[in-house]
């Protein structure tokens, strides 16, 4: 699973960071959902699984720019609504699956 933490204010000592990577403690984590918890609503394409991203997705995420009304959609769009001054976290269950030999 993924799990985004997004937040206007610092949720750790500055301390604590560095460029490696740093561990929360499980309770803590389990107090944030409480607190930030979000259930997304989540957008998927049909027919897209297993479809590469397009060169125009993968531009977007690059670099800023936009995908246009012409382009395919993204496979997947996750919608969230939050209060402004609230941090944002949600868990995303990530699947994987076996290629084909």
């Amino acid at each position: 699973m993924l799990i985004v933490l997004v937040s206007s204010t610092p949720l750790v000592d500055a301390a604590q960071l560095a460029p490696t990577a740093i561990t929360i403690e499980a309770v803590q984590l389990e107090s944030w959902e409480k607190q930030w918890g979000a259930t997304p609503t989540k957008f998927e394409m049909e027919g897209g699984a297993g479809l590469a991203m397009s060169e125009k997705e993968q531009a977007a995420g690059l670099n800023n720019s936009e995908l246009t009304r012409s382009e395919p959609v993204p496979q997947t769009i996750y919608r969230v609504a939050i209060k402004p001054e609230d941090a944002l976290l949600v868990v995303v269950p990530l699947r994987f699956v076996q290629p084909k030999p």
